[in-house]
């Protein structure tokens, strides 16, 4: 496949924990991933990018709609007698 294009993190810790992030990714500066301390800890919303710009791959914090996906399945549920 040519190698890893990006890496991802949503989800409540993934969205909201800063050093977990930066600790996840510690190990992995030999294989070129490293992310910008400054981005990572930034209180941004929505997409953002925390990838270093030298980083061989795109890391990304996406928000996720956990809550959203939840009420939609209960709803699904609540609708097929489940």
């Amino acid at each position: 496949m040519g190698g890893l294009d990006s890496i991802v993190f949503a989800g409540g810790v993934g969205e909201h924990d800063a050093p977990g992030r930066a600790e996840i990714l510690a190990d992995l500066q030999d294989l070129g991933i490293s992310i910008s301390s400054s981005l990572n800890e930034a209180k941004a919303s929505g997409v953002r990018r925390i990838s270093a710009s030298e980083s061989k791959t795109t890391v990304f914090v996406v928000p996720a709609q956990e809550d959203l996906m939840i009420a939609m399945h209960v709803d699904q549920m609540a609708r097929s007698g489940t």
